[in-house]
Order: structure tokens, then C-alpha cells, then sequence
């Protein structure tokens, strides 16, 4: 859960990043908060606690696996 929800933060800020100079102007989101911001949110929170619970998702017994099925 954490994961999507920093892939959609990120995303909104690479689109952000991207209309920078668009109406709003946004000229305090520079490559320094950029890398501080989306590239925080990708490392840790996509890469990082997306592939720990995809790790725990894979520790639990499945219905295939489950005692007392054939």
C-alpha cells in the first residue's frame, strides 16, 4: 500500500516537474528537490517497502498451499 501510494506521489511530482514553468509557475521544484523529493520516494518507499512486502506477500501460504486442500 505504501509502495502505490509513493509511485503516485512520485508521479505527481515528475508531472509537476515537467509543467514547471506552465501557469502556476513552479520555479522553486528544481533538479535539488527533485532528487530530495521523487528520488527519495522511488528509493525508499517504491524500491525499498515494495520489495519488503512483496517479500512478506510471498511468506504467506497461499490457497494452493494451504493445509487440507488437494
Amino acid at each position: 500500500m505504501v509502495a502505490g501510494v509513493s509511485l503516485i506521489v512520485s508521479m505527481v511530482l515528475a508531472a509537476l516537474y515537467g509543467s514547471r514553468f506552465q501557469a502556476p509557475p513552479l520555479a522553486w521544484l528544481d533538479i535539488p528537490w527533485m532528487l530530495a523529493l521523487h528520488g527519495s520516494a522511488n528509493a525508499l518507499g517504491i524500491g525499498v517497502l515494495g520489495l519488503w512486502g512483496w517479500t512478506l506477500a510471498e511468506d504467506q501460504p497461499g490457497p494452493e498451499t494451504a493445509e487440507g486442500t488437494a
